[in-house]
């Protein structure tokens, strides 16, 4: 008697016996401590990386997150003013540098369109430093 399964073919078959020993060799050198591909070194990541990640991360939502409210012109509530007292240090430094645009009543903040790519520049240029590094 002869299974008909839809879409399983021979060399299905073979291409699942052979992704099974792939899968059952990489599990037993893990359990080496030897690793699976890549995903040891991505996970040996040290700290201090993951601390800009992390820092990178924040500022580029707070920045984000400032321009829509300030775009949609948002209510003074206690959330836009934390955000308004978190962004205000970040932004400093890039004030002044641009107009804002206007589009029928709502603004568009240049100077912290500019300031969110700088910080992602920077964020990723000391990344990119970091792994060239190979600091921990």
């Amino acid at each position: 008697m002869r299974l008909a399964v839809p879409g399983l073919t021979k060399s299905t078959l073979s291409l699942n016996m052979y992704s099974s020993n792939v899968l059952t060799n990489a599990l037993h050198n893990d359990s080496e401590g030897k690793g699976v591909g890549n995903v040891r070194q991505r996970n040996s990541t040290g700290m201090f990386p993951k601390l800009i990640s992390i820092l990178l991360t924040f500022v580029q939502v707070v920045i984000v997150l400032y321009i829509l409210l300030q775009f949609f012109g948002a209510n003074p509530t206690p959330f836009v003013n934390l955000l308004n007292s978190l962004s205000e240090p970040i932004l400093k430094p890039f004030q002044g540098i641009f107009h804002p645009i206007v589009f029928n009543e709502h603004s568009l903040d240049l100077s912290a369109v500019f300031a969110l790519i700088v910080y992602s520049i920077i964020g990723f240029g000391i990344q990119k430093i970091l792994a060239i590094l190979k600091i921990k």
